[in-house]
């Protein structure tokens, strides 16, 4: 009896491990609404810079998604035996110039193709479902259990690895130009923010939903502060002792 218990859930392991490999990705970008590019002049273009930038960088070029939301912000994912999917808001277009876009894609594409990418967002598609379910639940329960989620995925994501692929993208961009887009993401983010969001994909947006909203203090940040991030891209320069605008 045991050992058909046992098969029984090695059954349903394996598929939901299967189901995770194979459909869980695409169900989580039809949830956000995103879609395709297809014939848009304006994002074909935003399609070419990515294949000169992840030439540049030597990178497999990513897919591109089109995400409707008017805040600048980026879900950047990678699963397993695919190049990285980038899903980009309406609104990254919208208030970046040409210059701090570039800087934008090339950070996108630094963290879809840092080491740490794939297993985080493999956890985070598992952590998905349960994050989607419990903000169905009254608040006094997610007071309760939100920050043992955001603390398991916090252990995966490793917020510090961040830094290697900002300081990537700092070498081939002025570092000063890429300090000043997180900025100015801050500042527009703080004034439009995602309507469309759940707590297992907070760590995979360029910028962090929580972190712009300065975290509550029950939930562990899954990225580091944006002070802090332009401080490793400042570091050395003559502007490492300016303070940070909000």
């Amino acid at each position: 009896m045991n050992l058909f218990l046992l098969l029984g859930l090695a059954v349903l392991v394996g598929l939901y491990i299967w189901d995770l490999r194979y459909f869980a990705l695409p169900r989580l970008i039809q949830w956000l609404g995103a879609r395709e590019i297809e014939n848009d002049p304006v994002w074909r273009k935003v399609q070419e810079k990515l294949a000169y930038l992840a030439h540049r960088q030597r990178v497999p070029q990513p897919k591109v998604w089109i995400l409707p939301e008017f805040a600048p912000n980026a879900l950047v994912l990678r699963s397993r035996g695919t190049p990285a999917q980038l899903l980009l808001t309406e609104g990254l277009l919208r208030a970046l110039s040409s210059e701090e876009l570039d800087a934008a894609l090339a950070l996108c594409l630094a963290h879809g193709y840092q080491a740490r990418r794939r297993a985080a967002t493999t956890w985070c598609l598992i952590f998905f479902p349960f994050s989607r379910l419990l903000q169905t639940y009254p608040l006094g329960l997610q007071l309760f259990l939100f920050p043992m989620i955001s603390f398991l995925l916090r252990l995966v994501i490793w917020p510090r690895s961040m830094k290697a692929a900002d300081q990537n993208v700092a070498e081939g961009q002025s570092s000063l130009v890429v300090a000043a887009v997180l900025q100015r993401l801050v500042v527009v983010n703080k004034k439009i923010p995602l309507q469309r969001w759940n707590l297992a994909l907070d760590g995979l947006f360029l910028l962090s939903p929580l972190v712009l909203e300065e975290s509550p203090f029950w939930v562990f940040p899954l990225q580091p502060s944006i002070p802090q991030r332009r401080a490793w891209l400042l570091e050395g320069t003559a502007c490492e002792t300016q303070p940070s605008l909000s």
